[in-house]
């Protein structure tokens, strides 16, 4: 699963993908509404022929949900950016897929205080190099008010290993949009991160700037900070060591980096993947470490306070392989979302979601969570200013209506710890 947020009447919604239910491809978009004590109040998936597949819900002002993700069922091309509008019990407002002839996904929607949404993801349909990043605000209803790619000559959150097309945005405190990905085109090494501030009006830059050193480093998420300024995460390759540790970078609301950290055990992977800033001013890092092999992949939880330095850290194994994808901070703790494969010969992947207090811990019982000792350091990546490629997408991109039904699907979840 990709995604998790808070719903309107105190529950959780989780987003993500399920081959167990699809309508006739390779997997369908699942979305499921959890209770506070984890049981299930409903679950649908959505999809056609095709492989369909949500990475962000957020809760809608109007009560009910907006989703975003990719579609290869509907659309232009080989996959579309595809957006969802849900009511409160999963049923479909309206559906669309927006793209061109190559691949376009979606990797994040959210409110904005002017009304509409803003979505963000990547396409190498239009832009300047291999791949831009593509941003669009829609209305209420779906509409497209602007559309813009942003790029250089090279890729710019192309498609990685995975397939997987990640820029990520956040909606900042002065209403504007902020978006993140890794680039090939600008900066210092193999790959940076690469962050631009847009004016919401009409997506022109404020201000761009890529990070990064001479190693190739890799950026899964953005947020807003707590007190203000942004925060980007993911893996910092010491150039020396060729070390990929877990990265996490503290912006300033002008883009300059406030203070930077990267967390790290020599010899063992680690990289950040998700993570939410905390009510406190601090960060909860949502990271994975590849113990021994690619058949070992462990979840890791890091706490930080306001100024990067560890509180805590956990690792958490459900079977030989699992990550965890998104984190939603909650009165009493955390709810963590991620994918667990108890059988890696047939790579069956499972929904997993849990609950720790504010130490980490699930419960007193519970074997799931252990100490972790990762050594934090320093990191000598640099910011540097770009200049961007801006190509208004508006006249190249095609806008699908979907016809798409809500589909009830059966979950019954197993408790672990309880």
């Amino acid at each position: 699963m990709e995604s998790i947020s808070t719903a309107p009447d105190g529950g959780l919604v989780v987003a993500g993908i399920s081959s167990s239910f699809s309508a006739g491809g390779d997997g369908d978009a699942l979305v499921v509404k959890l209770n506070p004590d984890g049981s299930v109040a409903w679950a649908k998936t959505y999809g056609g022929a095709g492989e369909d597949m949500a990475l962000d819900i957020k809760a809608a002002p109007d009560g009910g949900y907006i989703m975003a993700g990719w579609t290869e069922s509907f659309g232009a091309g080989q996959s579309d950016c595809w957006l969802l509008k849900l009511d409160a019990d999963g049923n479909v407002q309206w559906s669309k897929a927006f793209g061109g002839p190559g691949m376009e996904q979606a990797v994040y929607a959210d409110p904005l205080p002017s009304g509409g949404y803003v979505v963000a993801g990547a396409t190498t349909s239009f832009g300047a190099g291999d791949g831009d990043y593509w941003v669009l605000k829609i209305d209420s209803a779906g509409g497209v008010v602007w559309q813009k790619a942003y790029g250089g000559p090279l890729g710019d959150a192309p498609p990685n290993e995975y397939g997987e097309q990640v820029a990520r945005a956040v909606v900042g405190a002065d209403g504007n949009i902020v978006v993140a990905s890794v680039s090939f085109s600008f900066g210092k090494g193999d790959g940076d991160v690469w962050v631009l501030k847009l004016d919401a009006a009409d997506g022109s830059p404020v201000w761009q700037y890529a990070y990064g050193d001479a190693g190739e480093d890799s950026n899964w998420m953005l947020s807003r900070a707590t007190g203000g300024g942004y925060l980007f995460s993911g893996s910092f390759v010491d150039v020396a060591t060729q070390d990929p540790d877990v990265w996490v970078v503290k912006l300033a609301e002008d883009g300059t980096v406030e203070w930077q950290k990267t967390y790290g055990i020599a010899g063992v992977f680690d990289e950040a993947l998700y993570h939410i800033p905390t009510s406190d001013g601090g960060v909860l890092v949502q990271a994975y470490v590849e113990q021994t092999s690619g058949d070992d992949w462990r979840s890791l939880l890091l706490k930080l306070d306001s100024s990067g330095t560890l509180a805590w850290s956990r690792v958490y194994r459900n079977g030989p392989v699992s990550w965890p994808n998104a984190a939603v901070e909650v009165s009493d703790g955390f709810y963590v979302v991620g994918v667990g494969i108890a059988d890696v010969s047939v790579y069956d992947q499972q929904m997993w979601v849990f609950k720790i207090d504010s130490g980490g811990a699930i419960t007193q019982n519970c074997q799931l969570g252990t100490a972790y000792e990762p050594v934090d350091r320093v990191p000598t990546a640099i910011a540097t200013p770009t200049t961007a490629t801006v190509t208004d997408t508006s006249s190249l991109a095609t806008v699908t209506d979907t016809a798409v039904d809500a589909v009830p699907v059966t979950l019954a979840p197993r408790y672990d710890c309880h």
